[in-house]
Formats: C-alpha cells, structure tokens, sequence
C-alpha cells in the first residue's frame, strides 16, 4: 500500500489548500500548467482510481510524487 502526503490546490483559485493523504496500490500522476487570472502555477494532477472527479490537483512536483511512490514500492 501506497501512502501519499501532498500539498492540496484549489482549483478554482490556485492556492494551496493544505495537506491531502492519498492511499492506494496505483496511482496515476500528470504534471500540467495552468493560469488563474494574472495567477500561474504548475500543479500535478494525481489520481488514485477511486471516484474523485478527475484526480487531486497538488503543488508537489511530479519527480518528487514519483519518487515516493518508487521507494514505497521498492522500483528504485
């Protein structure tokens, strides 16, 4: 099992939310780019398989999210 800790984003604004644990055995993770007014940030999309409505929107990076997931199932 999987454990993720990550830096929640508020769609609709693009602030940080505050911590979001995600569990699971999959994940599927996204990096994209997005612009709220004069306000930009590059996020990570991160979904677990579970009925979340397109993934969590996160402020971690992608290479540090794949890293965690790498240690935790031993593919380093």
């Amino acid at each position: 099992m999987i454990i993720l800790e990550l830096n929640r984003v508020c769609k609709s604004s693009g602030r940080d939310e505050g911590k979001i644990f995600l569990t699971g055995n999959t994940f599927a993770v996204t990096s994209e780019y997005h612009r709220w007014g004069k306000f930009e940030r590059d996020i990570c999309v991160v979904d677990n398989g579970n009925s979340n409505n397109g993934g969590y929107w996160v402020s971690d990076s992608y290479g540090s999210i794949v890293s965690v997931i790498e240690e935790q199932t031993g593919r380093c």
